[in-house]
């Protein structure tokens, strides 16, 4: 860099903008590449993590299928959870671990996961429960969405599967197991995938296309119809929390506590009826969704300007041009294609 340059305000690192200085004629100037260029390399990354999450998931399920894992899963429940958590940590971590490598190797794509404190500690305490009230309202419209399927007689085959139940855990390692297969190890690694490694590069283009692109990704890879609905909405709550506050933490305790609270009612039937369990259930739930209202009013009256959200450095992209990247084609049609199977009829 020349004198002249050096001692200009900053130091000549933003020479052109600084003001009442006019770039010499013969100065070099760099070619910007287009932000919707950057946006579509961007996807082909993005789109080639989720066919590896899609290609390890296969190749985790015949291993599974192919071995005597499968009797063991079957038949003995701290296995099963065991298996659930490598299933998370090779299926779901793995790709997008990968994902962080390959684009923190790039300069336009580089990034840091924001594992720091908050902005702000009340609003942060704030977003907590409205996001968990969110997640809840999530999970009853998808409860919703499925029983009027069912009524005009499109079925959720998992959603039956849910209604039938699972075993739960009656010794302390096999709650403990329980609770790092449910909550804690899906609470982790998905926020990392998902609002860490696949958001924040894409905030460069806008946080609000970053949180909603996130969310539609996050509720495809659930691959069924009763969680994808819930995931889509949870998703969107849990990105917003994590660029409002600042911080990874935030969405991570959200979620770990959203699934914390499934895996308490599910404990709660080896003590009680069932009716006892759907009336504790009905109260929990709807109870935390109208914490959640309240927590969303004082934040509203705290920050009017709450729904607005940076541009990001890239605005002015074309943001389609994301949904257009092949290895992102591929990724959504197959992931719709299987969540599409759980729908049947009659």
């Amino acid at each position: 860099m020349n004198d002249n340059m050096n001692n200009l305000p900053g130091g000549g690192r933003y020479p052109y903008n600084v003001p009442g200085y006019d770039l010499p004629e013969n100065a070099p100037v760099q070619k910007q590449k287009s932000p919707s260029r950057i946006l579509f390399r961007l996807a082909l990354f993005d789109g080639g993590a989720l066919l590896l999450l899609l290609l390890v998931s296969w190749l985790f399920g015949y291993v599974l299928r192919s071995t005597s894992l499968a009797e063991l899963y079957k038949n003995n429940l701290e296995a099963s959870y065991l298996i659930d958590i490598m299933y998370t940590v090779f299926c779901i971590g793995l790709p997008f671990f990968i994902l962080y490598l390959v684009l923190n190797k790039q300069k336009a794509f580089a990034f840091s996961l924001p594992l720091g404190g908050v902005y702000s500690g009340y609003n942060a305490f704030l977003l907590v429960f409205v996001g968990l009230g969110i997640c809840l309202l999530g999970s009853v419209i998808t409860n919703y969405l499925a029983m009027w399927a069912d009524e005009i007689g499109y079925g959720f085959t998992s959603f039956y599967e849910a209604l039938e139940g699972e075993p739960t855990p009656t010794t302390a390692p096999g709650v403990i197991l329980m609770v790092v297969a449910t909550a804690v190890s899906p609470a982790l690694l998905e926020e990392f995938a998902f609002r860490g490694v696949l958001m924040q590069p894409l905030r460069k283009f806008g946080d609000w296309f970053a949180i909603l692109t996130s969310a539609l990704l996050f509720a495809l890879m659930h691959q069924n119809m009763t969680q994808a609905p819930f995931a889509l909405i949870a998703g969107v709550a849990l990105g917003y929390c994590a660029v409002a506050t600042g911080s990874l933490w935030t969405g991570i305790l959200v979620h770990l506590l959203n699934n914390l609270l499934s895996v308490a009612l599910a404990l709660l039937e080896n003590a009680y009826e069932a009716s006892e369990v759907m009336i504790i259930s009905d109260a929990a739930v709807y109870g935390f969704i109208g914490v959640g209202l309240l927590a969303l009013i004082i934040f509203a009256l705290r920050s009017p300007a709450f729904l607005r959200l940076r541009p990001g450095k890239y605005r002015n992209a074309k943001k389609y041009v994301y949904y257009l990247s092949p290895t992102v084609i591929i990724a959504v049609c197959v992931l719709l294609w299987v969540v599409l199977q759980d729908i049947q009829y009659g």
